[in-house]
């Protein structure tokens, strides 16, 4: 949903008739949602509570998008579907008021929200807002509005008060490994005209609770080689330019440590103009790559680095 709430942004108030004409559907993690009082810019206590039920629900689930100023109702097939727009009058105001109220509808606050409104060319002043509540990983939150403090989570395309069973096993499994991926460039032999080194790659954890089975996918690596090792400090699967490293269950990583996961080699090369490039790199490109990585129930994270010649310790 992050990347639907990204394309409306860029596409403006013709994103938002796009998923009207197309009847789109409600789902796990997308919601819309028409304000009480259209014609004004103030929350209500009814518009508090459904926000508050949209904050808490999406990130005690699997996150997701709300959008306000979208009426959605049932078809012939009794499937809530976008029906018709509802621009909400005095949008800036709505919008400021919507981020005062993310700090206090929900218990614990949240830390992944994303707020914006799209202004409407038809209506002077009025907009939608969206709003995208990642999942979180402080769950479970509950609702802080007026006779309404419940847990809610998301289930098919409606919002439902968490039974007490979900509540326990959401605390029971709200600790989590919280990983960071660093890269150390270090060089193991150089001269005037070409350097021996290595990228040391690490996963530490920032997170409250041990990170079992940790792991890191490379993907598009560029200007350096993972080899194939047995000296690799984790076991290495895979070829060409995606790998994965992987630990075992011996290979945990205790909250305020890391863990040293592979390493890549490189070379460093100096051009006929005496300016150092990787090899096998293209002439000028910095070493590169895409990575995946995370641990057993864990949340996978995505990431890219770029590392240029200077990084490592060369001749002059």
């Amino acid at each position: 949903m992050r990347e639907l709430y990204d394309r409306l942004i860029e596409e403006g108030e013709a994103g938002i008739d796009r998923l009207i004409a197309e009847e789109t559907q409600e789902s796990l993690q997308l919601d819309f949602k028409r304000k009480e009082i259209d014609r004004n810019g103030e929350f209500s206590t009814k518009d508090r509570q459904i926000f508050a039920q949209a904050l808490s629900g999406f990130a005690n689930s699997s996150g997701g998008l709300l959008i306000i100023g979208v009426d959605a109702r049932q078809g012939p097939d009794r499937i809530d579907r976008a029906q018709a727009a509802y621009p909400v009058a005095d949008i800036r105001r709505f919008l400021s008021e919507a981020r005062t109220e993310i700090g206090q509808l929900v218990q614990p606050r949240l830390e992944a929200v994303n707020v914006t409104a799209i202004e409407s060319s038809r209506t002077a002043g009025a907009g939608y807002l969206l709003v995208y509540i990642d999942r979180s990983e402080r769950r479970p939150h509950r609702s802080e509005a007026k006779n309404q403090k419940s847990y809610f989570k998301r289930s098919g395309a409606s919002f439902f008060e968490m039974e007490h069973y979900d509540i326990e096993d959401a605390f029971s499994r709200s600790g989590t490994a919280i990983l960071e991926a660093t890269f150390h460039p270090l060089t193991q032999w150089a001269d005037q005209d070409e350097a021996h080194c290595i990228l040391k790659v690490f996963l530490s954890n920032t997170g409250s609770v041990i990170a079992k089975f940790p792991y890191i996918v490379f993907q598009k690596i560029d200007g350096a080689i993972l080899p194939l090792a047995d000296n690799q400090p984790c076991k290495i699967q895979g070829g060409t330019r995606n790998y994965l490293a992987i630990g075992g269950s011996d290979d945990v990583i205790h909250p305020g440590t890391e863990r040293f996961m592979a390493y890549l080699q490189v070379v460093i090369k100096k051009n006929p103009e005496g300016k150092w490039m990787f090899i096998p790199a293209k002439d000028g490109r910095l070493l590169s790559m895409d990575y995946l990585f995370g641990c057993e129930s864990g949340r996978a994270m995505k990431g890219s680095s770029s590392t240029s010649p200077i990084a490592f310790d060369l001749y002059p």
